[in-house]
């Protein structure tokens, strides 16, 4: 609902149906009950019909002074950023992204700054991210596999995915982390393989569920030394050995 409020706040002529469809993968009628619900909720909601018979949904400015998303998603999401900019040499970028984190933590409240400082879930996913820097096009990667990942990094949790074919077994794996680079890589033990930790290709990976189920990893991995052996992102522990 915020993320609807959100829209028809930013956007001068406001939202229509079509648009809230598109935006949140929803049907006619359930964008219908969105915006009956948007105009219940907020006392600033203006309806008109446009030019092209279209209902627009509008909120006036200074409806949206307190609602906000929760401040971790932001936060995260900024950091995330930053550390990447930096990783690629990119400093003024990184420079403004931490002013702008900083901006938005300065405007919190007290308590949901102490929160947005300290929130655990968002340093494990940080803590989970390692970059390999390869030239070139990049994978697409569907958004309800990562956001599945993401949930189970935060747990951490199992995650039950169906990899490289919809024929395949379902698999149960223990998620420590992601490679990213041209292609991105989870690197997570499979529960029904020992103790091994693997690289599963994301974009190989077809359906993705966090489970409920959490698990403790083992505390002598480390992703920066896993992502330091990696040639192209992908690696086989027989391949390692003297080299001369």
């Amino acid at each position: 609902m915020i993320r609807l409020a959100q829209m028809a706040a930013a956007r001068r002529s406001g939202v229509n149906l079509d648009e809230i469809v598109a935006k949140f993968s929803i049907s006619h009628r359930t964008a219908q009950r969105m915006t009956k619900a948007l105009e219940t909720t907020f006392a600033n909601v203006a309806a008109e019909d446009g030019a092209d018979h279209k209902r627009r949904w509008r909120i006036e400015p200074g409806a949206l002074d307190r609602p906000q998303l929760p401040p971790r998603d932001r936060d995260r999401g900024l950091e995330i950023a930053g550390r990447e900019a930096g990783a690629e040499g990119q400093l003024r970028h990184a420079r403004a992204l931490a002013g702008l984190r900083e901006g938005l933590l300065a405007r919190l409240s007290n308590r949901d700054a102490a929160r947005a400082e300290a929130d655990a879930d968002a340093e494990a996913v940080l803590q989970a991210l390692a970059t390999v820097t390869r030239p070139g096009p990049r994978v697409s990667l569907a958004p309800k596999i990562l956001d599945a990942v993401t949930e189970a990094l935060r747990g951490p949790f199992q995650l039950r995915v169906r990899y490289k074919s919809e024929d395949a077994p379902e698999r149960v794996l223990e998620p420590y982390g992601v490679l990213l680079g041209h292609r991105t890589y989870l690197v997570a033990r499979d529960t029904a393989k020992g103790d091994l930790i693997r690289s599963f290709r994301l974009d190989q990976i077809l359906s993705a569920e966090a489970l409920d189920e959490s698990f403790a990893m083992d505390t002598a991995f480390s992703m920066q030394r896993f992502a330091a052996q990696s040639f192209g992102v992908w690696q086989d522990p027989a391949q390692f050995g003297p080299v001369v």
